[in-house]
């Protein structure tokens, strides 16, 4: 199992960063022979991040080849791969709802669209399950009912097919794309709410004191 960390090359005060475009991503996994798509390894990352353990540049390079079965990512490849990891921590932590999911835009067929998004919440619960056993190790407390369902209806996602046309269902497609979005921001506030409590108590801050 990787080890986990906060991303290596990011600073909260840096200038905000938005996601890399999916062709140049997907393009880079094709010619690394990646057996995944591009969504698929973006919510295998998310996971770690909002449950608290998100991982180091070493342990996304080295997660990127044992997840994708490829050959390892260099320079420009490298640097994109582990931009995925670092914008999803920078969203996720950030106050202004920035997050978002890494998915073909619409210039993609719908039903190749539908699949991503099911394939995204595929790589989101294998990292869940990963990041969870850290989560014991590390004697966090089990999940609210609220956040198991949120992962219970993720669940459902993944398996998400095709039943009708594009016209009926692009306005579904969307709301369920906002579910995802907002119910991985849901997990990593409840998450590291309780990491910053009991940090809080460990070192015995005033109550008067915010912390930042």
């Amino acid at each position: 199992m990787p080890d986990s960390n906060k991303p290596d090359s990011y600073s909260s005060a840096d200038a905000p960063l938005d996601l890399p475009n999916y062709d140049e991503v997907a393009d880079t996994f094709l010619s690394l022979g990646a057996v995944h798509e591009p969504a698929e390894f973006h919510g295998y990352l998310c996971a770690y991040i909002a449950l608290g353990h998100p991982l180091s540049n070493e342990a996304v390079l080295t997660s990127f080849v044992d997840f994708l079965d490829c050959e390892p990512p260099k320079h420009e490849r490298e640097e994109l791969i582990l931009l995925l990891n670092i914008i999803s921590h920078q969203d996720l932590v950030s106050d202004d709802l920035s997050f978002g999911l890494l998915l073909p835009d619409d210039m993609y067929p719908f039903e190749q669209r539908v699949e991503a998004l099911g394939q995204w919440c595929q790589g989101f619960l294998h990292g869940f399950a990963a990041a969870g056993r850290l989560r014991q190790t590390a004697g966090s407390p089990d999940f609210s009912k609220e956040a198991s369902e949120l992962v219970t209806n993720l669940v459902a996602v993944s398996q998400i097919g095709l039943e009708a046309n594009e016209h009926h269902n692009e306005h579904d497609f969307f709301e369920v794309v906002e579910f995802v979005r907002v119910a991985v921001m849901t997990l990593f506030a409840e998450c590291n709410k309780v990491a910053d409590e009991k940090f809080e108590q460990e070192i015995d801050i005033p109550g008067d004191v915010t912390l930042h």
